[in-house]
């Protein structure tokens, strides 16, 4: 749903507080403010989560551009880091799976192995704190701003990407197994990837199909 009303905007770039907090800022009523977004077609636990927010930090949210450029920053760094840690993961489990069958590392593997423990000892506790971080920054929790169009685009880009996946990955098994091999190590490394895609699909999807009920 749009969230917009002509007459006086209401709610624009689906920031409900900041639409709050300038009706209060000029003069309007509660009521008055509550009508306007109900007509807007904002859902009333909504309206009042926005209220209470409000109220319990009247001067706490940055203007509406730097809120828009803060949140940009946090999701970008969040999907940033996600896919680095799922291909650290990866490239990680790919070394313990090829050693558990025996199979000896060259220098390159062995270096690529070594680089992909670095990112995910590194990289992974970012992206852990960065989505701790971004429900006490962003406005309700997060929630108004998560459907921005950078969080949108990030989401939808990494359903596609774990879709294509698992898509792949049915394939080369069914490719593997018409070797007649059903024991290699390509295997354990289909159903690892496998398993992190739909991990993710599962993640993003239903968090996506829960922001749009909440503002439906």
């Amino acid at each position: 749903m749009n969230h917009t009303n002509g007459a006086g905007g209401v709610a624009q770039n689906n920031n409900i507080e900041s639409y709050v907090r300038r009706g209060i800022a000029q003069g309007k009523s509660h009521e008055e403010i509550a009508n306007n977004l109900r007509a807007a077609g904002w859902r009333e636990e909504m309206i009042s989560l926005a209220f209470i927010s409000v109220a319990e930090n009247p001067h706490g949210l940055l203007p509406e551009g730097e809120e828009s450029s803060r949140a940009t920053f946090l999701y970008v760094l969040s999907f940033l880091t996600l896919y680095i840690s799922v291909w650290a993961f990866i490239n990680t489990s790919f070394g313990i799976i090829d050693s558990l069958f025996g199979v000896a590392m060259n220098e390159p593997a062995l270096l690529s192995f070594r680089w992909s423990i670095a990112w995910l000892v590194v990289v992974f506790p970012v992206f852990l704190i960065t989505n701790h971080y971004i429900p006490k920054v962003l406005p309700s929790g997060g929630e108004t701003v998560g459907l921005s169009g950078t969080r949108k685009n990030l989401t939808y880009a990494t359903l596609f990407l774990a879709t294509a996946t698992l898509i792949g990955s049915a394939v080369f098994a069914i490719f593997e197994l018409t070797s007649g091999e059903i024991i290699t190590p390509a295997m354990p490394k289909i159903t690892t990837i496998a398993l992190i895609a739909a991990l993710l699909f599962g993640y993003y999807f239903n968090d996506l199909r829960g922001r749009k009920e909440n503002h439906a």
